[in-house]
């Protein structure tokens, strides 16, 4: 669901000094695999490096995911996320998914028809690097998701039309 409040939304990353792509990335509440293929021109692919399942600290246990977003063809990661799953703030079908490690937890929501609500809850801005942390859920419409993932974002790769990025073929608009 896209953020209706756009003026807090801009007055939260104003004097961060972002360039306007990583405004998007920092403030946008829809999927980022789209937003990273459109700006790589190339798909993105979630791709899960570890979870594993814990008893505690969360009633019920928790699923804790790490994922990266890789370039399809270049095979280079562009963002990675880790990612908390509270068990029992999660519908069965959801947990189903997020256990056989094949679909991005947002593509999770959009093949379940889940609209989600997604609150950003923090912004760090580094020099080399942007991290932002929110949370994902079902809004209260349709089966329950929670999700509260962190994204980290390496500015390098997002710089608009840097020359040592387009040598390498990696200024946004692919080789």
């Amino acid at each position: 669901m896209e953020e209706l409040d756009i003026q807090s939304t801009l007055d939260r990353i104003a004097g961060q000094g972002l360039t306007p792509i990583e405004r998007i990335l920092a403030a946008h509440t829809g999927t980022v695999q789209l937003l990273v293929s459109l700006w790589f021109a190339e798909a993105a692919d979630a791709v899960v490096k570890y979870q594993g399942e814990y008893p505690e600290p969360t009633p019920g246990g928790e699923i804790r995911r790490e994922v990266a977003l890789t370039l399809r063809h270049r095979q280079m990661e562009v963002v990675s996320a880790d990612t908390l799953i509270p068990i029992a703030g999660n519908d069965l079908k959801v947990l189903a998914l997020v256990r056989a490690r094949v679909l991005g937890l947002g593509q999770i929501a959009v093949y379940l028809g889940i609209p989600t609500k997604r609150e950003i809850l923090s912004l760090l801005v580094k020099p080399d690097y942007i991290v932002r942390k929110y949370r994902m859920t079902d809004g209260g419409h349709g089966p329950a998701l929670h999700f509260i993932i962190e994204e980290t974002f390496p500015r390098r790769l997002y710089a608009a039309q840097s020359p040592a990025l387009a040598q390498a073929g990696l200024d946004g608009y692919g080789s």
